[in-house]
């Protein structure tokens, strides 16, 4: 699960979690990732919980991606939500907005579900 520390992806986790699967946790912060765990643990005492944390607004590269790929090639995963995104541009004006926070826009919600 992709932006796993909090909101709509911690929901995913637990929801997940509650029904035998275990849970593979992705998202920036590995403070936020570790206590997010937990929770996920807390509840679900059976299910193996992993954390990889990982910042999806950097350029993309192979290189970039590659310690997700190392790290996901020693699981079989059967399911993936990818719920990581970002909407820098609420409530501006499209051609008003700073092209860094277009670039950050479309690397955040394109790029990983490619």
């Amino acid at each position: 699960v992709t932006g796993a520390s909090d909101g709509i992806g911690l929901g995913y986790c637990k929801v997940l979690a509650e029904q035998g699967f275990n849970i593979i946790m992705i998202s920036r912060s590995q403070e936020k990732l570790d206590s997010a765990a937990e929770e996920v643990k807390k509840q679900n005492k059976d299910v193996e919980v992993k954390t990889i944390a990982f910042n999806f607004n950097k350029p993309y590269s192979t290189e970039s991606y590659k310690p997700i790929f190392d790290e996901l090639d020693k699981y079989d995963i059967s399911l993936l939500v990818n719920n990581v995104g970002y909407a820098g541009m609420i409530g501006e004006n499209f051609h008003e907005q700073d092209p860094s926070q277009l670039v950050s826009v479309c690397q955040i919600n394109i790029i990983p579900a490619v």
